[in-house]
């Protein structure tokens, strides 16, 4: 078993003993692989970007609302990627599970992973849905695609082994690197960022790209948008209206 930490994030940090008000809506922010979203050995210290993430949730939603970053970096920190993404449905279940045992409302909860973490919150949202309810939204940030895309001598996983759009009301996926995200379409609405680009803003690497998803994510929670060639604006309210769905390119190059 896979030791996970849940951390409640306050007003600029972790606060783990506020309590779940179960009143309230819920965000739940995962990792990927190689990473921490902090424990007991690291000083509960989380990425940067998932503090950013928290504290930009926090400021829009204030006071009133539970935000838990998770912290599974006992099964993500190892050079054995396939071990780590095995370890992808046990983590999901262990989601799963602490939400329940808090009484948190899966019809208003919103789950956000980044890479094998959005296959884990994938788990997670399946796990709800057959125990309680339909998780309200579900955000993956350029998903994982090795050990999950299939390949040459492989076939893509089935999917109740990945993220797919039955696990949330509304599942929205980022696709930021066709070398190490999931390059088909997986959720309710797909969005494929400067796919023809070699490299995203700010990016130097596949790596950089693969991240470049939770950058752009914090980007709209903090309010920027995007215009479009075409006239449209890609912002958080995009991501969030039901009525939008499919696959859209966007290019958040342009002016």
């Amino acid at each position: 078993m896979v030791d996970v930490f849940f951390n409640n994030w306050d007003n600029s940090g972790f606060n783990n003993s506020r309590p779940i008000d179960t009143s309230d809506p819920t965000y739940v922010i995962v990792h990927g692989y190689q990473s921490t979203g902090g424990n007991p050995d690291n000083n509960f210290t989380p990425q940067a970007w998932m503090s950013e993430m928290a504290e930009n949730i926090r400021d829009l939603e204030g006071n009133d609302a539970n935000i838990l970053v998770v912290d599974w970096q006992d099964g993500a920190d190892t050079l054995n990627y396939p071990a780590a993404a095995d370890r992808v449905d046990d983590v999901g279940v262990e989601v799963a599970n602490y939400l329940l045992d808090q009484g948190v409302n899966p019809a208003d909860t919103t789950l956000i992973g980044h890479s094998l973490g959005a296959h884990v919150m994938g788990e997670a949202g399946e796990e709800l849905r057959e125990r309680s309810g339909e998780v309200d939204l579900l955000i993956g940030l350029d998903p994982a695609g090795p050990e999950f895309e299939g390949g040459w001598f492989s076939s893509a996983n089935p999917t109740d082994d990945r993220l797919d759009p039955t696990d949330a009301d509304r599942v929205v996926a980022f696709h930021t690197s066709s070398t190490l995200g999931y390059d088909d379409p997986l959720g309710d609405f797909d969005v494929y960022v400067n796919w023809d680009d070699w490299f995203q803003p700010g990016s130097w690497n596949f790596a950089d790209n693969h991240s470049y998803a939770h950058t752009l994510y914090n980007d709209l929670l903090e309010g920027n948008q995007f215009p479009q060639n075409n006239g449209t604006i890609f912002s958080l309210s995009t991501v969030q209206n039901d009525s939008i769905t499919g696959s859209k390119s966007v290019d958040t190059f342009a002016v």
